[in-house]
Formats: structure tokens, C-alpha cells, sequence
């Protein structure tokens, strides 16, 4: 054999291995893709499990939560929801000042609440918008009859272990609205007066993470994204 022939066997069989890992290193990728597909997976919702996601949704969607995102929530925001959830859920916390219709809560509960619900302390405590920061109590005007915010999922995929990304839609509705904020949006057509029927405000993207205490489960929002 001359080294013609020999030049073009060699050059053959480097085409050959050259193919070989090229397809190699594309089925590499297509399962690496695969295992991360797979490890996404759409949650089926029981009854209960929807009725406890709602009611968790509806806390920050009634007090018209901004939106964030990333691994540090602002102060601002936590701030924002501590007092206000009080304000909605333990109102008895709250001491009066008759003078000025206004009303001031210690700051120890707003930062137990903002953990809970957040997974984050508050770093600074200040004055935001709305909200008066004194003598380590937060204060707010009262106020009452305002619209009245919910929210029901829509989707619930597990991303990683006790990690979930959901879509949620909040709805509005009157101050005095008496129906049920889990029933299907066209069950209320059939219940409601066409006056009362809640609307959609469109829907959010919320990252949360599934906490188990002493044996019952409960979440912390990650990431809230109009």
C-alpha cells in the first residue's frame, strides 16, 4: 500500500471519529435536556390543596403586592405586607388613635409575619409610602370598603424539589361580595348578579417554596411577577 492510500484511510477514519463525536456529544445534550424536562412536572391539585393555595395567593393579591423577584425581597415590600396582612386578618393587634382615624401596630408582628410568609427579616426599619415608621410601631390611616382582591391557581409545576412555579389569576370584586372566591369563574355567572360577578385583572408568576412544620404544610413566596 503507498502512502497516497494510506494518507486517505487515516484522513477516512479521523471523518469517521469526527461524526462519531459530534453525534455523541448531540445525544448528550438531548438527554441532558430531557432530565431537566423530566424533572419539571405539572402538580394535580386536590380540592383542599387548591383552597389552601387560593386563600395563600389572595393574602398578597388583596393587598396589591408589588412585584419582585430574586433571592432578597425589599424591606419596603416586607414592610408593606406585615402590616397590612395584620391589618386584614388580626385587626385586634392594632391600637387606635381616635384623633386622626389612624392606627399603629407594634413592629414584632409585622416581622414575624414577614418571615413567615417571605423567609426573610426585615433589615431596616423605616417609613414607606403609606406608612409611618415610629417609636418601633407602624402607623396607617383606618380604612374600609375598598375592592376586594383574590386569587385562584391556575397551574402548579414542580421545578425542583419543594420548589414551585405557579400561574395565578386575580380577580376583583365589591367590598361585599358573598360568594365563593374557589368556585369556577362560570359558576358565579349562574349565582351572581351580572353587578357582582368578580373580574379578571389578569394573571401573575410566583415561585414558592413548600414548607412542612409539624406535620402540616405551608409556603413562602420566592418571586411575584405581574
Amino acid at each position: 500500500m503507498n502512502r497516497s492510500h494510506i494518507r486517505l484511510l487515516l484522513s477516512g477514519v479521523a471523518i469517521i471519529s469526527l461524526v462519531s463525536c459530534n453525534n455523541a456529544d448531540n445525544s448528550s445534550r438531548s438527554e441532558k435536556a430531557k432530565d431537566s424536562i423530566s424533572k419539571e412536572k405539572k402538580i394535580i391539585l386536590t380540592n383542599s390543596e387548591i383552597k389552601n393555595l387560593n386563600q395563600f395567593f389572595t393574602c398578597f393579591s388583596e393587598i396589591h403586592l408589588p412585584s419582585f423577584s430574586g433571592d432578597n425581597v425589599p424591606d419596603s415590600i416586607l414592610i408593606q405586607f406585615g402590616v397590612y396582612y395584620n391589618y386584614r386578618k388580626h385587626f385586634e393587634m392594632f391600637k387606635q388613635i381616635t384623633e386622626a382615624s389612624r392606627a399603629s401596630i407594634s413592629e414584632i408582628p409585622v416581622i414575624d409575619t414577614a418571615f413567615k410568609f417571605f423567609g426573610f427579616k426585615i433589615n431596616k426599619h423605616q417609613s414607606i409610602e403609606g406608612i409611618e415608621y415610629k417609636n418601633k410601631n407602624y402607623i396607617i390611616p383606618n380604612s374600609d370598603g375598598e375592592v376586594y382582591r383574590f386569587s385562584q391557581v391556575r397551574e402548579l409545576i414542580e421545578a425542583n424539589k419543594g420548589i414551585f412555579n405557579a400561574i395565578v389569576e386575580i380577580y376583583s370584586a365589591s367590598s361585599g361580595f358573598t360568594g365563593d372566591i374557589n368556585s369556577d369563574p362560570d359558576s358565579w355567572k349562574t349565582v351572581l348578579e351580572s353587578d357582582e360577578i368578580p373580574k379578571s385583572e389578569g394573571k401573575i408568576n410566583a415561585k414558592i417554596r413548600k414548607v412542612e412544620e409539624q406535620g402540616r404544610i405551608r409556603y413562602i413566596l420566592l418571586e411575584y411577577l405581574n
